[in-house]
């Protein structure tokens, strides 16, 4: 009788080891295809992005040529990093026409420089009629419009097509980006005077540049990001496969 126990209690052991494998291999499987998932989201982005090479230089061109004009004894990329993004976009979505009222009073030096330059690559309407691109500093009129245009190519690809992109991949692969979204996230409040648009904006711009530059543009090493990457991965695998699954939280 004990053999037969033993017996049938070994068998259920089995059962339930092998219910337990199965298990796993599916959780092991369904990790690796999100895993894949988010690498092919990367890729995407990273293809698409560079195919806005020209933007990129056409909007870098334009922007520091105007800042040594108005600018002459200040560096634009050390403004950039002590102003920061714009405050006043938390966790509520505000509407970007009444930004100005609810922020501007608040604003740092820094901060002040910044908006005030972008105020002048776009100056509020008053009884304009036309493009904003006609009234910009930036001259001559063909290079405004080509800077319109490249900035918002950048805007759009950046609030689009990064939403399903880890923040990570950000923080290691394009951390150099860091002062362009932060110059185009003020371009935005100053481009809404134009438009007189309510609204919330670039949402995912916005918030994309507060969760993966929450403390400004990272100054980690590549080989500490390695190290880092590594460590992660063999102390929480699982925290690895929640950022593909929720990239932007």
């Amino acid at each position: 009788m004990a053999e037969a126990e033993l017996w049938q209690w070994a068998g259920n052991y089995a059962q339930l080891m092998s219910a337990f494998a199965s298990v796993l291999a599916l959780a092991f499987a369904f990790a690796a295809f999100i895993r894949a998932r988010g690498i092919g989201h990367a890729l995407d982005f990273d293809r698409g992005y560079k195919t806005h090479r020209s933007h990129i230089a056409a909007f870098w061109k334009s922007l520091r040529s105007e800042w040594k004009k108005m600018n002459p004894d200040l560096e634009l990329d050390i403004t950039i990093a002590n102003a920061g993004m714009p405050p006043g976009f938390g966790a509520n979505e505000i509407d970007m026409a009444c930004w100005r009222k609810l922020n501007e009073n608040c604003l740092n030096l820094e901060e002040k420089r910044i908006l005030e330059f972008a105020s002048k690559i776009y100056p509020r309407r008053d009884m304009q009629l036309g493009e904003v691109w006609q009234y910009s500093s930036i001259t001559p009129e063909n290079d405004a419009k080509c800077f319109h245009e490249a900035r918002g190519e950048l805007s759009w690809f950046w609030d689009i097509e990064s939403e399903a992109v880890r923040l990570k991949h950000f923080r290691i692969h394009h951390d150099d980006a860091w002062e362009m979204l932060v110059l185009i996230a003020w371009l935005e409040i100053a481009l809404c005077d134009w438009t007189r648009v309510h609204g919330p904006g670039k949402v995912r711009l916005f918030k994309l540049l507060q969760r993966a530059w929450p403390n400004g543009r990272s100054q980690v090493t590549a080989k500490s990001r390695g190290f880092r990457s590594v460590r992660i991965r063999l102390v929480n695998p699982v925290l690895d496969v929640l950022e593909d699954v929720f990239p932007n939280y």
